[in-house]
């Protein structure tokens, strides 16, 4: 029988006062590197539990943080005796109480919670999944266990005091074609625009049934606070456990550890502009490498509202180890990530991100001197601290000619001067607008193409547009936006024949900005 309880286990949790613990710094620091100031809130063999792992942290509409884990009983394994564990505190993280069970099946295995908070009614939303505890992977995926893999709902409406007994939901947010099935970890995150505005949503994972037995990632959603759910379509192959956040236009943004049939150590992205319902092919977010381990994706959304729309991001910066847990923002709704902190520098793995009631962002991770399963951490950092000394200056690109289509006499003239646009504070080549009613070619000298990613900043007039093209060293056009219509600031290009400039990377080329009745300020390959 499953069961909920608000069991405290007191042995070696006696305390509930944390004490912060500073180990000792490697004689050479590298500068973006954190001070350690993480703080163990489980620590793997204590209460009868042989590890601890996949957390998850949630900040409640009333400021509570709350932190959720596996607390595995007789190994570090995936499979047997494992229950979802909860920490809570009400005071900024200054003090926790005692663990409490959350979900508890006897020899059965409760695993990978992931949160939300719905903050229209203050619930707390808390998704797991359950297996029959002598269950592999392997033989769920093979259709040779005991039981399948279940989703699991469980709800608090007392700020995390307590939750409800678990009610199995696998009919309704797990496809019959599915074998092995994941929620999250970590959280999920409630829609704040657009027609679907409280809708719930959990990130997941799944494999389908032989000969196809490659990961995908999907979402559950719900459009009543939780009490019914569904599932979405799936990503493309070789997707795993992702992270979904909801982008200032609206669309959704998911971000995924790569599956083993895949070879590059980047995380693997896609997005949906229906609500979750299907997904873009899947693409490769180059700044973000990352072995094939969870990472949490957040959106920072300060109280008082002045910070620009900031993403937060957290995984272990190596190609092929969990080491090295880095923080990073994205002020670009995950385009380019210039601001980083090394959070621990050592051996670490799955990671979650809030952001506390005073603003500062809260980790909780998994991490050790030895091995990343050491221990449960949390830690906090400050976003000016994050931002502090952290941007990259970025290069100046120069404008060699322009070419007016008809009188080169009505045209204005480039100005040598540089402009700094409301939003950049950085040095850009500036280009006052063209006369009304004519055209302007801007045509760049030739740029060394080593990153993807094409921005602007420009005021476009009404009926007016930018065009923007690739060129080779004659200026024959090797590919094309799509017209720009509406004034922005760092403004992604989209072009017509995919998302970035691949098929041009590595080489030199030409950028020609056609301008109608428009001005350019700046423009980066970043």
């Amino acid at each position: 029988m499953i069961v909920a309880r608000a069991l405290v286990i007191l042995t070696l949790f006696a305390g509930t006062v944390i004490a912060e613990t500073a180990p000792v710094p490697p004689k050479k620091t590298p500068a973006n590197i954190v001070p350690s100031t993480s703080t163990k809130l489980f620590t793997s063999g204590d209460a009868s539990y042989h590890t601890y792992r996949v957390p998850a942290i949630a900040t409640t509409k009333n400021g509570t943080i709350l932190v959720f884990c596996e607390g595995r009983k007789n190994s570090a394994s995936d499979t047997g005796d494992i229950d979802i564990l909860l920490r809570r505190s009400t005071d900024g993280g200054q003090t926790f109480s005692p663990p409490q069970i959350i979900f508890d099946d006897e020899l059965n295995t409760c695993g990978n919670p992931c949160v939300v908070v719905d903050h229209q009614t203050g619930n707390i939303i808390l998704l797991t999944t359950w297996n029959h505890g002598l269950d592999s992977e392997a033989e769920i995926v093979k259709s040779e266990s005991i039981d399948t893999r279940r989703v699991y709902l469980t709800i608090s409406t007392d700020d995390g005091q307590t939750f409800s007994e678990p009610n199995d939901i696998t009919d309704s947010a797990k496809d019959p074609i599915w074998t092995w099935y994941a929620t999250g970890p970590s959280n999920g995150i409630q829609l704040r625009l657009g027609p679907k505005a409280g809708r719930l949503i959990i990130p997941c994972d799944h494999k389908l049934k032989a000969p196809n037995q490659q990961y995908h990632s999907h979402v559950i959603y719900s459009d009543d606070h939780g009490l019914t759910w569904n599932f979405s379509g799936s990503t493309h192959d070789g997707t795993n456990e992702c992270a979904v956040i909801e982008c200032t236009d609206g669309s959704l943004l998911l971000n995924a550890r790569r599956g083993r049939n895949v070879k590059k150590t980047n995380r693997i992205t896609a997005t949906s502009n229906d609500e979750g319902l299907t997904w873009s092919p899947s693409s490769f977010q180059n700044e973000l490498i990352g072995p094939r381990c969870q990472a949490s994706m957040i959106r920072y959304t300060p109280a008082d509202a002045s910070e620009k729309p900031i993403i937060l991001f957290s995984n272990p910066a190596s190609k092929k180890e969990r080491i090295n847990l880095t923080l990073r923002a994205s002020k670009n709704e995950g385009i380019s990530w210039p601001f980083s902190k090394v959070l621990h520098s050592g051996p670490s793995a799955y990671s979650s991100l809030s952001v506390m009631p005073n603003g500062d962002i809260a980790c909780l991770f998994e991490g050790g001197e030895k091995h990343p399963y050491e221990a449960i951490n949390f830690t906090t950092i400050a976003l000016a601290d994050l931002k502090k000394n952290n941007e990259k200056p970025l290069e100046r690109q120069h404008i060699s000619r322009k070419y007016p289509i008809a009188d080169p006499n009505n045209v204005d003239m480039i100005t040598d001067a540089v402009r700094t646009a409301p939003s950049v504070d950085f040095p850009q080549a500036g280009y006052e607008p063209n006369s009304p009613e004519k055209t302007a070619i801007i045509v760049t000298e030739l740029i060394d193409v080593s990153q993807l990613h094409l921005y602007i900043t420009a005021k476009i007039e009404e009926k007016g547009s930018i065009l923007i093209l690739a060129a080779d060293h004659d200026q024959n056009t090797l590919s094309s936006s799509r017209p720009i219509t509406e004034s922005v600031t760092e403004g992604l290009v989209t072009w017509k024949d995919g998302w970035d400039l691949t098929a041009v990377q590595g080489r030199k080329i030409r950028l020609k900005f056609v301008l109608e009745k428009a001005a350019l300020y700046s423009f980066q390959i970043k």
